[in-house]
């Protein structure tokens, strides 16, 4: 019976645990810091459950919080998914999309994310009060909440201290565009708050933005790992060539008489290879890695032959009606629901294409009144949500090449809001100092004259 009831993934709870350990260039202290983790979709891991982190600074009454969505919006592992301009997908990413609290363009891996920083999308697993420790790492325990991310799955973490002044919690500048990454886990810059109230809108001072941007959560964050048992719908997620050449190996020997092996059912075998862990055939994540790679390659080839095909059969169609002089097609059956369904898709992807513009352009929008509540520099402010580069380890250089690009573009879009709303203030300083070097070049001219006489 054993055999006929394999599992899917691990039995124990936590079968590896990992502890992360950010560099601590103690830049900045003050009130909180939210950040975006994501969970990697390359190895074969059902999930991560985060149940510890550190931070140091006064700390005082600490609280945690983490994004409550239960749907998320990245892109699915290639080797899963159906093709990305799929009604099926599209359906229901368009549907749920503006519900998320963390969400990411998808379809066209533009690889740009958000997250909401209004209180009803957090909820609150960690509440208790700390003494200060400026010098050594203090644990704020969550295992009775614990943090749990899916594969390729994006969450917001938000640590707050409502202890009065700047030296709460510790935290540093964005220096790199991942402030942690490792095997499973990806850890991303995100913004600083200075407001005592969680989630509140007012700095001490009473006047500008809570809200700095490119800033990078300093401390220690310890997870465990829940792999995924091989099964036969579970093969494709196992990237390893070591693990999938076993598995090919055993089953060709089955089917060989004169081997010892065929003396054994499917079911015997499929059990052997359950009770398998991933790893133990030295397998690594570059194995991995590059087998996700060539998945989605396969797998965008295939959605372009796709859409090309439903193209031609609706050109086709078109063709047709126009040779008969009527006003809808009287070609065979077949041609007209193909161009029922590529007009169908061609819809499902223009909405989805409009919806992500959307949110690119919401975004956009919201950026534009945040440059008008610069009053320092542009890591201040005052937007309700925050827009992160979205990672992606099986990206092809191509996709990576795009997404540098957009990155690059947006940059230069922001800088040049930036001038355009302070060029009065610029103009004025400009103003100001010619004044002062007429008025200098006057006073050296009258010198000279008196000078002279």
């Amino acid at each position: 019976m054993a055999a006929l009831n394999r599992p899917t993934e691990a039995t124990y709870v936590i079968n590896e645990k990992v502890t992360v350990d950010t560099t601590d260039r103690e830049d900045h202290t003050f009130c909180g810091i939210m950040f975006p983790i994501k969970c990697k979709d390359v190895l074969p891991v059902t999930q991560v459950v985060v149940n510890n982190i550190s931070v140091r600074g006064g700390l005082g009454p600490i609280t945690v919080w983490v994004t409550n969505d239960t749907f998320n919006t990245t892109s699915q592992s290639v080797t899963e998914a159906t093709p990305a301009h799929d009604p099926r997908n599209v359906a229901s990413t368009a549907g749920k999309r503006r519900s998320s609290a963390v969400t990411s363009s998808v379809g066209n891996h533009k690889q740009t994310g958000m997250i909401s920083l209004k209180l009803q999308h957090w909820t609150n697993i960690y509440s208790q009060s700390h003494a200060p420790s400026y010098r050594h790492y203090t644990n704020l325990d969550i295992s009775a909440n614990p943090i749990v991310l899916k594969p390729n799955q994006v969450r917001g973490i938000y640590i707050h201290s409502t202890l009065d002044g700047d030296e709460a919690i510790v935290y540093d500048n964005k220096h790199r565009e991942r402030t942690h990454d490792d095997s499973f886990i990806t850890v991303l810059p995100g913004r600083a708050h200075v407001s005592s109230e969680p989630f509140g809108s007012s700095p001490p001072w009473g006047y500008g933005s809570a809200w700095r941007d490119n800033r990078e959560f300093v401390g220690r964050i310890s997870y465990g790992v829940v792999y995924r048992l091989w099964n036969p719908t579970e093969y494709k997620h196992f990237g390893g060539g070591n693990f999938r050449k076993i598995v090919r190996t055993l089953f060709a020997c089955q089917r060989r008489f004169e081997s010892p092996i065929s003396r054994l059912p499917d079911d015997v075998i499929y059990y052997i290879m359950n009770m398998c862990r991933w790893d133990w055939l030295d397998d690594g994540y570059g194995d991995c890695l590059e087998h996700k790679k060539n998945c989605r390659r396969e797998n965008r080839r295939i959605s372009v032959k796709i859409l090309k095909g439903g193209e031609e059969e609706s050109t086709a169609a078109l063709s047709c009606a126009a040779s008969t002089g009527s006003g809808r097609p009287t070609c065979d059956g077949d041609k007209s629901s193909g161009k029922q369904r590529s007009t169908s898709v061609s819809d499902e992807v223009n909405d989805m294409d409009a919806d992500d513009s959307e949110i690119v352009n919401s975004d956009d929008d919201e950026s534009d009144s945040d440059m008008e509540n610069v009053y320092v520099h542009n890591d201040h402010t005052s937007s309700t949500t925050f827009s992160f580069r979205n990672v992606d380890d099986c990206a092809s250089s191509d996709e990576e090449g795009n997404a540098e690009s957009e990155r690059r573009r947006r940059a230069e879009e922001q800088r040049r809001r930036l001038l355009r709303r302070n060029h009065r203030f610029l103009f004025q300083h400009l103003g100001g100092l010619r004044a002062q070097f007429m008025t200098t070049s006057d006073g050296d001219d009258g010198n000279n004259g008196s000078d002279s006489a």
